[in-house]
């Protein structure tokens, strides 16, 4: 695997894999690890840049609600970024009028994403797409979370591990955050399973391999 940033330097703290708090502090942790001084980074997602907190903002920052850009069609050449961060909605709407009305659709505005093939759909054409404006050895940052819908429990990281795999990435580290200041105190007339109170962000190298995609 061609890897391009650098470890943690001597005496300073562990990275560790799962943190409890905001998408600012995950950001913070990985990019110990996963980004490098001078990375030209492209933020594809951007919403209103909850990962960029505590870090410099990205060389690009893009989504169709900020300024038209959309994370599977970029208006960039082939080989142009370090490092390509995806995060986007990842909770389909199920028919919900309100879906449209909520903060993180307008913050990003990518259109209906009614059921989880919609979601799934999604991230498969940005994993696409990202390979292509990676250079090799480029990072790719996907941020997801398993969903419990329709009596079901459906493993959406793993599904999107699969994309990023299949798609001329390998797999190089996993993040977890658990979202403590955003989990409901209220009881719940029925509940069937655990709440989804952890996301993943799944770290991948672009590799040499060339692919040929549609």
């Amino acid at each position: 695997m061609s890897r391009k940033c650098g470890a943690v330097g001597p005496g300073g703290p562990q990275v560790v894999s799962a943190i409890a708090g905001t998408n600012a502090e995950l950001m913070e942790n990985v990019a110990r690890l996963w980004i490098n001084q001078g990375d030209v980074i492209a933020d594809v997602t951007y919403g209103r840049g909850a990962f960029w907190k505590r870090l410099p903002e990205p060389y690009a920052k893009h989504d169709l609600a900020l300024d038209g850009v959309d994370c599977r069609d970029l208006p960039y050449a082939e080989n142009t970024f370090d490092c390509v961060v995806i995060d986007p909605p990842y909770r389909p709407g199920h028919g919900s009028k309100g879906f449209g009305e909520n903060g993180m659709a307008k913050a990003y505005q990518l259109g209906p994403l009614d059921t989880i093939n919609d979601v799934l759909d999604l991230y498969r054409a940005a994993i696409v797409e990202a390979w292509r404006v990676l250079v090799p050895g480029g990072r790719l940052m996907v941020k997801c979370q398993d969903l419990s819908y329709a009596n079901r429990l459906h493993l959406v990281t793993l599904d999107v591990l699969r994309d990023i795999t299949e798609n001329g990435f390998e797999l190089a580290d996993q993040f977890l955050l658990v979202n403590t200041p955003n989990l409901s105190s209220g009881a719940w007339k029925r509940q069937e399973r655990a709440r989804r109170s952890h996301s993943v962000l799944w770290v991948a190298c672009k590799t040499n391999k060339e692919l040929s995609h549609p």
